[in-house]
């Protein structure tokens, strides 16, 4: 049997000849949740419970209930505050003034599996804080996504995973004696909308260059790097005549020292990879 209030204000309840109406109401609890919401069309996302109470009032007896049934409901929506994640290297919090060497970091975090994040870097600013950096960069799409990196942008990338190593192409060099800010944010459902996570913002500066006039060592591997860039024969009349390797420029960019070392190796790692072609002459 199926009813509702208007079959009862006109038909009443089949078999009954008392006059049955609903007369529902929510609790005290219940007018104070409904203020709260300030005139918004849909519910936080939670896990709500509905009663419906049938009951008959008698002289005799006052209230009687005659049956009862609860259910909950958004519990089968994922709920947002089961999804954390915090940020392990490079750098600290904002003012902890941490220096790096590496110009290509490996950026880690704790996180959950399978959760997809976007790793924003950006360079800073002297007019404008961190926060509004980042919110800047998130307010557009990512260079893989058809957007492009804004000025003070260096890196704007989705990440599945725990890590990702800060990549040679595809993203702005970082710059020696710089500080950079850097932050995860991921997506993720709560109840029936999609709400935006991030992590806190850290930060770091690339170390400057070494000023000292030692010359980068020359080991087998920054030897190879060497001869793969300028040629085997150039080399080696550069190292017969006396020459020194002091430092070096890419993309507008110096390195020289340990700094250097760690170029080389990067460019001969790509370079047996085949992910850099050189032309002819070596």
């Amino acid at each position: 049997m199926y009813i509702n209030n208007n079959t009862l204000s006109e038909d009443g309840v089949q078999g009954i000849s008392d006059k049955v109406k609903f007369d529902g109401g929510l609790t005290t609890e219940g007018d104070e949740f409904i203020e709260s919401l300030d005139g918004s069309t849909t519910l936080p996302a939670d896990i709500y419970s509905i009663e419906i109470i049938v009951f008959q009032n008698t002289n005799e007896n006052g209230r009687v209930d005659l049956a009862s049934i609860s259910a909950e409901i958004g519990g089968a929506v994922p709920v947002s505050e089961s999804v954390d994640f915090f940020l392990r290297t490079p750098g600290d919090v904002t003012d902890a003034n941490v220096e790096i060497t590496n110009p290509y970091p490996q950026f880690s975090w704790e996180g959950e599996q399978g959760i997809e994040y976007r790793l924003l870097v950006v360079k800073n600013s002297a007019t404008d804080s961190p926060e509004s950096l980042l919110e800047s960069a998130r307010s557009s799409a990512p260079p893989k996504e058809g957007g492009s990196l804004l000025q003070f942008e260096n890196l704007d990338i989705r990440v599945t995973g725990e890590s990702f190593q800060y990549p040679s192409s595809g993203a702005i060099p970082l710059e020696p004696g710089q500080t950079y800010f850097w932050q995860l944010s991921t997506s993720i459902q709560s109840g029936i909308n999609i709400e935006e996570r991030t992590s806190e913002i850290w930060s770091f500066k690339l170390s400057e260059p070494e000023t000292t006039d030692d010359s980068i060592v020359i080991t087998e591997e920054t030897k190879k790097a060497l001869i793969n860039l300028v040629g085997n024969g150039t080399f080696e009349n550069l190292v017969s005549s006396g020459f020194t390797i002091q430092s070096f420029q890419i993309d507008g960019v110096t390195y020289s020292g340990a700094q250097a070392t760690i170029i080389l190796a990067e460019l001969l790692r790509k370079i047996e990879a085949g992910d850099i072609v050189l032309g002819g002459g070596n």
